[in-house]
């Protein structure tokens, strides 16, 4: 997990997933590509980070323990620290509470198991989509 102080210029993204293998393909990417990352499993560290780094750019996993990928961008706009967030999931559409649903239009599907390797997860459209999504922050 990058903990480290990030350069007083860098550009900051904080991953979010609970899925190691996943998350650190995702950091991995993003810091071949220059990017400092802060890795968190859970929304809920993921809060406690924005309480020291203030990134450029969030990207998180919907599902997960400790706290969704909904409910990290709904405490991120409480705490006013709205931040350009990517989100990526297995499921497109999303129960936000008792008939309220929210449909992914970028829906970019985890097509892996719990078994899969490192390459497996190393999906060349979502990690390309998610490079794009960074670089459009700069």
């Amino acid at each position: 997990m990058t903990r480290n102080v990030p350069e007083k210029n860098a550009r900051v993204m904080i991953v979010v997933d609970d899925d190691i293998m996943l998350r650190n393909t995702i950091e991995y990417t993003l810091e071949e590509a220059g990017f400092h990352v802060v890795e968190a499993d859970s929304a809920v560290e993921a809060l406690k980070i924005m309480r020291v780094h203030i990134p450029h750019g969030v990207i998180t996993d919907v599902n997960m323990p400790g706290g969704s990928g909904i409910m990290l961008l709904t405490e991120m706009k409480r705490r006013e620290r709205c931040v350009p967030t990517y989100i990526h999931s297995a499921n497109q559409r999303f129960l936000l509470n008792e008939g309220v649903w929210i449909v992914l239009g970028d829906y970019i599907p985890k097509h892996f198991g719990s078994f899969a390797t490192f390459w497996d997860k190393a999906d060349p459209k979502m990690l390309k989509n998610i490079l794009r999504f960074a670089n459009s922050l700069l």
